[in-house]
Parts: structure tokens; sequence; C-alpha cells
């Protein structure tokens, strides 16, 4: 007698069950499932079993199978246990195991006893079985801890689970950081995860992971401390790798799914070689530097060198950009144009340069548009060529539609092409195929630009709507969204530094530093430890106080300017509405009375609730001319000479008393 199957099936979204990780049936059994053939006489397929006894089946792995063949179908799979006939089945227990770690999971699995129509375990309605991606309800570890631990995080397990081993995999989220003096980051390396529409970029020896729907928007930092500098990054969505490329480092396989390291290859040891670009085609790695083009063959663990300048048609140079489109690899060589590889063929193609029909042989940025690839120069604009057509079309420079013809970066996403043009940045719409809009960095909040890359809007990490990524050398991400009438969308900080280290005067109000440097004044936020945008105003700064509402900034040439605590400009003094001059020297503040030495001898004072100024200087009873700092105590200013010793003015009597000297 064949006992009826039971049954395991994966229900509700079961194309996604992965091989059903188990259900790992450990009975313990009397005399149930003893085994069949026990002993045989006679006829031949008869046997004979004994009274009693007991079995264990030990761990069994049952793997569903067909789910997804059609829509909506499930993966089933059966265990066939033989018994006695009419035997009397006691103390059965039945335990099963799951294991996240190593791939042992099902989603929302069903276990039947079909003979007498029962379920044996379900967990339909549950998810995962092995794994959680989402906590039970909200997720109270969306935001930042309060202050360092949050509670209230769950998840939904079977009765009488144990649990042997728990692994969380959590991500890091971190906050810019934090420097006390300017630095210079170059920011181009970048990819995007194909699930979740995380970006990932290079800085300086790390891969920066951003995700548009958090706070902070950096989850996760992975360095690579025998690094000094992340050079490139790529995606192999075929073998699921990240793949990094590093300048002293080697290159670093990443699993794409948990980050975990694969391998560390060498780059390729050729004399004067500096590899500086990765791309990924179908499987296979390619990469591009001074010496040449290489292409990663894994079964031997080596690269094999494709082209280099021994090659008639391969120039040698600084890789800076690669593209593949329709089976041609283009790589920029820097100095020496366009050099192609035909990856069909497994040949190079005749290298583009101005000796033939390139418009610069500096390429600093490469992108492909619909059938167009674009060529983005250090000193000619943009070439086109249409891939499919075989033709090229004219080149946009400042002759035309550019406003110089230094480009630092091509961009394309949707039907919107932008270009970083100098200061410039210049919208096309390719569908229309007219020239919009040209806006500056500075109303983005940045004045220089180093390159662009799109964050498509696609995955739960990715932002809402398609957007382009401008760097700077601060460690500033402009955000850009192309296809809205207001195209800047606020900044993501990397690093937070002020934008110069020569610091002359400083002043703290409301927790906000003020700091002034030459034609800026820096702005640090102490509570959040972070660099805020500095005011750009051109001037020498001289000093700078706070009457505890507002700042007050001497200047050289300019008088004295007062700044809201966000850097706008309240009111300015100077000699056209009273003051003695408009170099100042230094400036002191009390109750409301503003008194400067000036650079030219005198002094001014001011009422901050009036604005009425008065001046002195030697000529009416002051002891000198020559004056330095000042400083208020008391209702007397006390005013520092070079040949007059400290010289006393008493601000409500408005006199000058007698000046204290060297005896």
């Amino acid at each position: 007698m064949t006992h009826s199957p039971k049954t395991v099936k994966s229900s509700n979204r079961a194309s996604q069950a992965i091989s059903l990780v188990l259900i790992m049936l450990l009975s313990s059994l009397a005399p149930l499932m003893a085994t069949p053939v026990v002993s045989a006489h006679g006829v031949m397929d008869n046997a004979i079993w004994p009274k009693e006894g007991h079995n264990d089946t030990g761990w069994v792995q049952l793997n569903t199978v067909g789910a997804g063949v059609t829509p909506g179908a499930q993966g089933m799979t059966e265990w066939q246990l033989e018994f006695a006939p009419g035997a009397d089945l006691s103390n059965v227990s039945l335990q099963l195991r799951v294991n996240g770690s190593d791939g042992l999971l099902i989603e929302e699995p069903i276990l039947t006893a079909s003979d007498i129509g029962i379920n044996l375990f379900d967990w339909r309605g549950l998810g995962m079985f092995g794994s959680q991606d989402y906590f039970d309800g909200a997720n109270p570890h969306s935001g930042r801890l309060t202050p360092n631990s949050d509670t209230g995080a769950g998840w939904t397990l079977p009765s009488d689970a144990e649990i042997t081993e728990l692994i969380f995999e959590a991500l890091a989220p971190a906050d810019p950081a934090v420097s006390f003096e300017p630095i210079n980051l170059d920011i181009r390396a970048n990819a995007v995860h194909p699930d979740d529409g995380r970006m990932m970029i290079g800085v300086s020896q790390s891969v920066v992971v951003l995700d548009a729907n958090n706070d902070p928007q950096i989850i996760d930092i992975i360095t690579f401390d025998n690094a000094n500098s992340v050079l490139d990054i790529a995606i192999d969505e075929v073998n699921r790798h990240l793949i990094v490329l590093t300048d002293t480092d080697g290159i670093h396989f990443l699993d794409l799914d948990d980050s975990s390291t694969v391998m560390v290859v060498p780059a390729p040891n050729v004399t004067d070689t500096y590899q500086t670009k990765l791309l990924t085609l179908n499987g296979m790695v390619y990469l591009a530097g001074y010496g040449g083009l290489f292409q990663y063959d894994a079964a031997a663990n080596s690269w094999l060198n494709l082209a280099n300048s021994n090659d008639n048609n391969w120039n040698a140079g600084f890789a800076v950009d690669m593209v593949e489109v329709n089976g041609i690899i283009y790589v920029s060589s820097w100095g020496f144009g366009i050099n192609r590889w035909d990856t069909s063929s497994a040949s190079s193609l005749s290298a583009w340069t101005t000796a033939n029909v390139l418009h610069s042989d500096y390429i600093w940025a490469i992108t492909v548009s619909n059938n167009q690839l674009l060529f983005g120069s250090y000193d000619n604009g943009v070439a086109r060529f249409d891939w499919n057509s075989n033709f090229w079309l004219s080149t946009w420079n400042s002759a035309n539609w550019l406003a110089n013809d230094d480009i630092w970066g091509i961009e394309s996403i949707g039907d919107q092409l932008l270009i970083l043009n100098g200061v410039n940045v210049h919208y096309y719409n390719t569908t229309s195929g007219v020239f919009g809009t040209t806006e500056t960095l500075s109303s983005y909040g940045i004045y220089a630009g180093r390159a662009m890359f799109a964050w498509p809007s696609s995955g739960s990490r990715a932002p809402m709507k398609d957007t382009i990524l401008m760097s700077d050398y601060t460690g500033k991400l402009v955000k850009l969204t192309p296809t809205d009438s207001i195209h800047y969308d606020g900044q993501i900080s990397i690093s937070s530094s002020p934008s110069s280290g020569d610091m002359t005067n400083i002043v703290e109000l409301d927790n906000i530093l003020f700091i002034t440097n030459p034609y800026v004044l820096d702005r640090y936020d102490i509570g959040h430890s972070k660099w805020l945008t500095p005011v750009i105003h051109g001037m020498t700064a001289t000093s700078i106080q706070t009457d505890g509402n507002s700042v007050f900034m001497g200047t050289q040439a300019h008088g004295i300017i007062n700044y809201a605590k966000n850097g706008s400009i309240i009111h300015s003094f100077t000699n056209a509405n009273g003051m003695y001059s408009n170099s100042i020297a230094n400036i002191a503040i009390d109750s409301g009375i503003m008194i400067s030495t000036h650079q030219s001898g005198g002094i001014s004072i001011v009422n901050l609730s009036s604005s009425s100024i008065l001046s002195y200087d030697s000529s009416d009873g002051m002891d000198s001319d020559f004056l330095n700092d000042v400083a208020i105590h008391q209702d007397i200013a006390y005013i520092g000479s070079e040949d007059s010793g400290i010289i006393r003015y008493h601000i409500s009597n408005d006199t000058f008393l007698s000046s204290w000297v060297s005896t």
C-alpha cells in the first residue's frame, strides 16, 4: 500500500519563489516510515513488515518546480512515504528548516497532506520563509536613530520556531564627511544598481552608495584601504558583479547583491600603463588605459591585450571615457582622438582624429542619445555622429548654439540632452531637435562643473523623476530634473568643506560660525557638523562681529555689510550714509552701538536702532588717527592706537576720556 503523497507548493507570487529551501522534514515516527523492504520471501516484490518500529528520514530538501511557467502558476513538488498496510502511526513529529543566507528559502509555502486534506504548514500571506526583506507594519528605521537606538521593529515567525542563527544585512547611512580645509574631489566614476536603482559613485578611495529616498541619502560606504582613489565602476549583470577599478589596489569584483568581495584581480601589468576606464558587455569585462584595450579572461584569470600603440589603428593616450554602441567600443584617448574596437570581428578600426573626421583630439565626454554618438571636447564643442546611418552631423560650438567650446559633460535621459558647457548648462530636446533654456552653474549654487551622469527613476532607491547629477570639485552633487519646468532640485553633499583655508576672522551666531576668507564668507553649522553654502561677495574682509541677531562684516573698501543668518544682505554702512571711510580696520558692538576703526584714520559710531552715524578723527579731539583694534565695555569704547596708547570714548556722554599711555 502506498500512502498518499504530501504536496508542497508556493502560493501567491510563486513565480518569485526561489528553490524551496527546504522542507526538510525530520520525522520521528513509531512505527512510521519503516523501510519498505525489511525481508522478502517467496513472491518477488512482496515485503514482510515488522510488527513495530520507527524511522527517521533525516533532513530532506524538496525543490518546487513549475512556478511562473504560465501566469499565476505555482511551484509544486511531491514526496511519497510508504507504510505497511493498516499501519497505526503514532508519535509523529515534523520539523521544517530554512537557511536564507545559503539560498534555502521559499515564498509563502504550503505543506499539505493530500490524503486527509489538511495543511500541515501554511505560510500564505506572510512573505518569504527563510528571509525577511521588510518589517511587519511601518518601518521605524527609515530615519535617524533617536538618539542612538530604535525600537518597535519585528517579524512574524512560526510558533515554536527555534532560531539558530539570525543575520542582519544593514546599510550604514552616513552624513557628509567634514573637512576644515578645502578639498578637491573628482567625482566621475558612477554606476546604477540594476535591481533597486541605488546610485554608486567613486569618491577618493571609496564607493559611496546613495538612496534618493533616504535621509541621509548616503546609505553605505565601501572603502578600499589599500587604494588612493577609485577610477571607475561598472556593473556586470550577467555574472552579478559590481566591478571597482582602483589606482593601486587592483580591480575588485563585488557581489552585486550583498557587496561582499568575490575576487580581486590585478590590473594588466604593462609598462607605463595607467588604467582608467571600465566597460562590461554580455558578461565580458573590458578595460582601457594608456597601455591599450584589455579584456579579462576569467578562465585564465588574466588580461588579454586586444589593442595597443603597436597596432596602426590604435593611438596611445590616457583613456578618459569609454562607451559601446552596436558592437563597437569607443575609447577617448586624451590628445589622440577616439580609438575604436569591433567586438564582432575582434579587431581594431581606424582611429578618429583631427587628421580625418574628428573635430578635436581632446574628448572629455562621450554619450549616446538615440541614434547619435556625441563627443564633447575640451576645445571645440560637441561633434555628432549618426551611428545607425554612418554619417556625421554638424558640430555644435560657440559659432552656433553653445556659449563656448569648453565641454565638461554631456548626458541624455528621456528626450532631454544636457551639455555642461563651461559655467553654463544647455538643454536640448531630442524629440523636437530644438535647444531650450541655458542656465548658469551659479543658479545651482556651484561655480564649477566636473561631470554629469544620469540617475533614472527606476527602483525603490531611485529618484521619483529621471534625474541628472552634476558634480563639482567640492563634494556637491547638483540634482537636475530636465522634464520639470524648474530644473534645479537641490543638492546631495558627499563632503563638506570651507571654500578656502585662508581664514582671517570668525564669529558665532545661533550655533553657526561665520568665517571670513578672501572674497568669501564661509558658514559652518555646529549642530549639524556641516559647512553651509558660502556667501560669495568678492570683497576683502577685514573684521566680523555680531549683535546677537545678525552679522556685521568690515571690508577694506566697501564699508560694513550686515548679513542675516542665512547669508542674505540686510543693510550696508558706507561713507555714502555717514561712515568716516569705507576702509574698515575693526568693529566692536555692544548694546545696540557699533563702533568701527578705519584704516585711513578716524572712527564711526553707529546706532543700530536708528541707523544714525557719528564720525570722529584727531580734528575732533581724538588723540590719534593711527588706529587698530576696538572693544566696548560698560559704555566705554577702548581704541588701540599706534602712538597714543589706548584711546577711550564714553558712548552715552559722546566724549573722549583721557587716553591710557605709558609713563
